[in-house]
C-alpha cells in the first residue's frame, strides 16, 4: 500500500479521535446561534490551521532530540487513550446533552475551537515528529479537508438530531480506543517514520 495512503488514513483517524469533542462544540455553535456557514467552516478551518503550524513547530523542535527517542511521542496518544478509557470505566454516564457554545462570528468559532484543541496538538505534535517531511503535506491537506467536512456535518447532524446519540457514543467508546491505536503506530517502526 502507498505510504501516502497509509499516512492519510492515519491523519484521518487522527483527526477523528481528537476532534469528535469539537464536532459537538461546532453541532452547539450552530445550534445554539444563527451562525453562517461560512463563518462556521473558516472558524474552524483557521483554528485547525493554527493547531498543525503549532503541532509542526513542536515537532521540528522535537527533532532535536535523539532520533531513537521519538517513536515514545505515541505515548501522548496512547496515555490520552488510557486515560479517556479508565475515566470511562469509573463513570459511565454518557448521556449529557450537546454543548451550547456562545458566539456566532468567525473569530468565536475560531477561539472557541482552538481552546479545544490541546488534544489535537498532542497527537499531531507527536505524529508529525516521527513521521518523513515529505509526508507532511499529506497530513496537513487530510486533516484541513476533514476540518471542512467536520463543519458542514454539524450543521447537518444538527438538523436531524437522531444522529447526535450515536455520535455521542462513537465519541465515548470509539475515541479512546483509537487514540490508543495511534499511540502503539507511533510507538512501532512504520514505513512512515523517520528513522
Amino acid at each position: 500500500m502507498s505510504e501516502v495512503v497509509i499516512m492519510a488514513g492515519v491523519a484521518a483517524a487522527a483527526f477523528v479521535s481528537t476532534s469528535l469533542d469539537n464536532l459537538f462544540l461546532l453541532m452547539g455553535v450552530v445550534a445554539g446561534s444563527r451562525a453562517r456557514r461560512r463563518d462556521v467552516v473558516l472558524g474552524y478551518v483557521a483554528a485547525v490551521t493554527a493547531v498543525l503550524l503549532a503541532a509542526l513547530a513542536g515537532s521540528w523542535i522535537l527533532d532535536y532530540a535523539a532520533d531513537r527517542w521519538l517513536r515514545f511521542l505515541g505515548l501522548v496518544p496512547l496515555g490520552m487513550g488510557l486515560f479517556r478509557l479508565r475515566a470511562l470505566a469509573r463513570d459511565t454516564d454518557t448521556s449529557e446533552p450537546l454543548p451550547t457554545a456562545p458566539g456566532t462570528g468567525f473569530s468565536s468559532v475560531f477561539w472557541i475551537m482552538l481552546a479545544n484543541s490541546g488534544d489535537s496538538f498532542g497527537v499531531f505534535a507527536s505524529l508529525m515528529g516521527e513521521t518523513r517531511d515529505g509526508l507532511l503535506p499529506v497530513i496537513f491537506g487530510t486533516a484541513l479537508v476533514l476540518a471542512s467536512l467536520w463543519a458542514t456535518f454539524a450543521r447537518w447532524v444538527v438538523q436531524h438530531p437522531a444522529l447526535a446519540p450515536r455520535l455521542r457514543f462513537l465519541d465515548t467508546w470509539g475515541v479512546p480506543l483509537v487514540l490508543v491505536a495511534l499511540g502503539l503506530y507511533i510507538l512501532l517502526d512504520s514505513s512512515t517514520d523517520t528513522v
